[in-house]
């Protein structure tokens, strides 16, 4: 692998027959990651410069894939905020289904998300 090998349980720790549907991965599904997703993963995890994951992300991704993604984070902000699924559908002018996965993301026990965003609106109150 181009830049070292990353261990998938790290990542992903569910054998394939344990995988958790609410976290979007079927149990179809031969693996979670690939080798180029891992390397991808490993790519953005090394850049931690600002400038150079917005060079990254615009030389990778198309202006549709960016808006795609920025959405994604925007509906994840207002679910977390407590607006109701049906405000967001309407705001966005996208479906339930895309608002659903998320809601159910940040109810998961454990979920990676939930602590960013706990760590992003802890940071934003006033002291």
């Amino acid at each position: 692998m181009f830049l070292g090998t990353i261990k998938k349980q790290a990542l992903f720790p569910y054998n394939v027959k344990g995988l958790k549907p609410e976290l979007g991965f079927s149990a179809n599904k031969t693996s979670p990651m690939d080798d180029t997703t891992d390397e991808l993963i490993e790519i953005f995890a090394r850049t931690t410069d600002r400038n150079k994951m917005e060079v990254l992300f615009r030389e990778i991704f198309t202006a549709n894939e960016i808006n795609t993604l920025s959405l994604r984070w925007q509906l994840l902000k207002d679910l977390y905020e407590g607006k109701t699924q049906r405000k967001i559908a309407a705001e966005h002018k996208i479906s339930l289904c895309k608002i659903t996965r998320g809601s159910k993301i940040l109810k998961t026990r454990g979920s990676y998300l939930k602590k960013i965003l706990d760590e992003l609106y802890q940071s934003r109150k006033p002291s």
